[in-house]
C-alpha cells in the first residue's frame, strides 16, 4: 500500500492480497464463525490479521467485518469458551487456552464488528489491550461501544461449516456451564483439525470431565502422529480397533441435525466418510440439560466387524458391569452402557507412542474402551451419561417395529426418546421434536 504508485509491482501485490481476501481468506472459517482448527489457532490466526483489517478500513474504507465469517467470528469463542473455561475442546493446543487468553482478541473483534456480546466477554474476561502497532492501530479504530451480556441469545449454537456444534447451559459463567463439544467437519482432519469426527467433549464447571487426549510436545512428533491424529485418541468409535482416515481431508463428517432449546439440545452428525471400513456411523445425542446425556450410535459396516467406544478422561474410572463411573476436580459422573449387552471393559492410562521426557507432561489421563466383541454387521450403541449423581430413572424397552425407545424420569418430569434407524422423536417437558 505505502509503494503503491511508486514501485510498478505494487499495484500487483496489492491485486493478489485483495483477490485472496474476497474470495478465499479464512480459508479454516465458516460463515457462522467458525474454525476448523480449534479456538487456539482461531486466535492465532486471526489476532495476527487484525492489523491488516484496521488498514483495509482506514486506506480503502473496506469493512472487512461486514463480510459473513467476520460478523460472527467472535460467537466461535464466546460459545465454546465461555469466560472462565479453562480449556478448549478441539484442535492442536486447546487443553492449553483458556478464556482469559483470547480475551484481548475479543476485545479488538468487538470494536471492530461493533458486538456488545463480544465487548461484554473482553470486559468479564478482563482483558487487557496490546501495545506496540497493533494496539496503536485499535485505539485509532475503537469506539465507545456498551458491552451487553449474552443472557437474550441462545445458550448453544452450531457452526455448519467446520462441523462443530457447542452445547451450553450458561454462556454467562463456565463456573456454572455444563457444556458438550460435537465435531463432525465436511473440511475433514487435515490440519490441526484433526480430530476424529462424531467425535465429543464434555465439559463442567470450565473444566474438562471427558476430553480428547494428548498434548502436543512436536508438531508431528510420535506422539502427535500416532497418538493424537488417530482416532483412538478421541470420545469416538473404532472398527477392528481402527479408526478413522488419519489427518486427511478426505476424512469428511458433517452435522446432519441440530435444535436448541432451555431445556433440551439435540445434534446428529454422519461420518461414515472418515473411515476405509464403515458404510454408517450416525451419533446421535440428546442433551437434557443440565446433567443428562443420552448418545445414540448407529454403525453399519460392509462385513462382520467388531467395534470399540472409547472415552478418555482425567483420572480413573471405576468399572463396573455395563457401567463406568467418574470422579475429578469438577464434578462426578456416571456412564451406563444401556446397549449392547456384554461389552468389554478396560482401561489403561498407557499411550502407544507417549510424548517425549523432555517435555515433562503429567496429564493423569486413562483411557476407556468399551468393546462389542462379537463381529456384526451392523451395531447399535446406546449411552447415558449422568453428572453429580443426576437422578435419571431410565426404562428402555423395543417397539414391535424394533425402535429403541427411552424413557428418563427427570427432575422436570418424564422424557421420551423414540429411535429408529431413519430417525428419532424426543419428547421432554419444553420439548418436542421429531428428526
Amino acid at each position: 500500500i505505502a509503494f503503491h504508485g511508486e514501485i510498478p509491482e505494487a499495484e500487483t501485490w496489492l491485486d493478489y492480497v485483495m483477490t485472496i481476501l474476497y474470495t478465499a481468506y479464512p480459508v479454516w472459517g465458516d460463515a457462522d464463525g467458525g474454525w476448523h482448527e480449534g479456538v487456539s489457532y482461531w486466535s492465532s490466526y486471526n489476532g495476527r490479521f487484525m492489523y491488516w483489517v484496521f488498514i483495509m478500513r482506514s486506506a480503502f474504507g473496506i469493512n472487512v467485518f461486514e463480510r459473513p465469517f467476520y460478523r460472527h467470528v467472535g460467537d466461535f469463542a464466546l460459545y465454546t469458551l465461555p469466560p472462565g473455561s479453562q480449556a478448549g475442546a478441539f484442535g492442536d493446543l486447546v487443553s492449553r487456552t483458556q478464556s482469559k487468553n483470547v480475551a484481548p482478541l475479543m476485545a479488538i473483534l468487538a470494536s471492530g464488528a461493533q458486538n456488545p456480546y463480544w465487548k461484554w466477554y473482553a470486559d468479564t474476561c478482563g482483558a487487557s489491550l496490546p501495545g506496540g502497532y497493533l494496539g496503536f492501530l485499535y485505539a485509532a479504530n475503537s469506539t465507545d461501544l456498551a458491552p451487553k451480556a449474552p443472557s437474550d441469545l441462545p445458550s448453544s449454537k452450531v457452526f455448519r461449516g467446520v462441523g462443530v456444534a457447542a452445547l451450553n447451559t450458561n454462556l454467562l459463567d463456565a463456573k456454572d456451564n455444563v457444556q458438550v463439544h460435537f465435531k463432525s467437519s465436511p473440511m475433514g482432519r487435515q490440519s490441526h483439525g484433526y480430530n476424529a469426527n462424531n467425535a465429543f467433549v464434555l465439559n463442567k464447571g470450565g473444566q474438562r470431565v471427558f476430553t480428547r487426549s494428548g498434548e502436543r510436545d512436536v508438531h508431528g512428533s510420535p506422539h502427535h502422529k500416532e497418538w493424537m491424529w488417530e482416532s483412538k485418541s478421541d470420545n469416538a468409535i473404532l472398527v477392528n480397533g481402527k479408526g478413522q482416515i488419519k489427518h486427511s481431508p478426505a476424512a469428511t463428517g458433517f452435522i446432519s441435525a441440530f435444535e436448541s432449546s432451555p431445556t433440551v439440545d439435540v445434534v446428529v452428525g454422519e461420518a461414515a466418510g472418515s473411515y476405509e471400513n464403515l458404510e454408517r456411523w450416525t451419533r446421535r445425542i440428546v442433551f437434557f440439560k443440565p446433567n443428562v446425556i443420552l448418545i445414540h450410535d448407529i454403525l453399519e459396516a460392509p462385513e462382520p466387524s467388531t467395534f470399540q467406544w472409547t472415552l478418555h478422561a482425567i483420572g480413573t474410572f471405576a468399572l463396573g458391569e455395563q457401567e463406568v463411573q467418574w470422579e475429578g476436580e469438577p464434578g462426578s459422573a456416571r456412564v451406563r452402557f444401556l446397549e449392547p449387552a456384554g461389552l468389554n471393559l478396560s482401561q489403561t492410562d498407557q499411550y502407544s507412542t507417549p510424548p517425549h521426557e523432555w517435555a515433562k507432561f503429567n496429564f493423569g489421563e486413562w483411557h476407556l474402551t468399551a468393546a462389542a466383541e462379537e463381529p456384526v454387521t451392523h451395531r447399535e450403541f446406546l449411552t447415558l451419561i449422568t453428572l453429580d449423581g443426576a437422578d435419571a430413572q431410565e426404562k428402555t424397552a423395543k417397539s414391535d417395529d424394533g425402535a429403541n425407545q427411552v424413557s428418563l424420569t427427570l427432575p422436570s418430569g418424564t422424557a421420551t426418546v423414540e429411535l429408529r434407524p431413519d430417525g428419532f422423536k424426543v419428547a421432554a417437558p419444553g420439548f418436542d421434536a421429531s428428526f
